[in-house]
């Protein structure tokens, strides 16, 4: 039974080592603070070090989740004030510009997406880049799934707002999918 434990924290002890840039890089976009990040990253490792993971497979998804968890717990009021803010003035859908693709370097995309509220860039990077579903993201957050999807639409055209330097109100759109 020893061996098992130990086999599992080093397992997990090689996730974190192995993805400390990434599960960082998440946490600063969620947080907005590097400092707060690395804060997250150190508490999703206490979190887990103690855990029976099955698998490596299982010990990346477990250290992903705990990062998730521990840097949502710290703003989330934040996120539930942005959100509350964003359905208090949702007009509906706005329109999105299909058009031209242009390249854009890393900086100033991780810029733009800092320009975002903390609410926007929980549900792009919970829902896009992590893969999770509108529920998921509406049960990691406690906010309603319609909220979640809206967030997502609206967090899309400033972010597409932000890296053009055009007026959200400027952006032209030929139909919005729901997420």
């Amino acid at each position: 039974m020893h061996s098992q434990s130990t086999a599992t924290q080093e397992a997990l002890r090689a996730v974190f080592c192995t993805q400390l840039q990434r599960l960082h890089l998440q946490a600063n976009v969620i947080t907005g603070c590097p400092k707060l990040a690395v804060d997250c990253v150190l508490e999703a490792f206490d979190m887990v070090s103690d855990s029976f993971v099955v698998s490596p497979e299982f010990a990346c998804e477990a250290s992903r989740l705990a990062t998730i968890k521990s840097r949502l717990r710290r703003v989330l009021p934040e996120i539930k004030q942005h959100a509350l803010n964003e359905s208090m003035n949702a007009d509906g859908l706005l329109p999105i510009n299909s058009g031209n693709e242009t390249t854009i370097s890393r900086e100033t995309f991780l810029a733009s997406l800092h320009r975002l509220d903390v609410f926007h860039r929980a549900v792009l990077l919970l829902r896009l880049y992590e893969g999770y579903r509108a529920h998921e993201v509406s049960l990691l957050l406690r906010l309603p799934r319609n909220t979640i999807q809206q967030g997502l639409i609206d967090a899309l055209l400033a972010l597409v707002s932000s890296l053009t330097g055009t007026g959200v109100d400027d952006l032209h759109v030929k139909d919005i999918l729901p997420a």
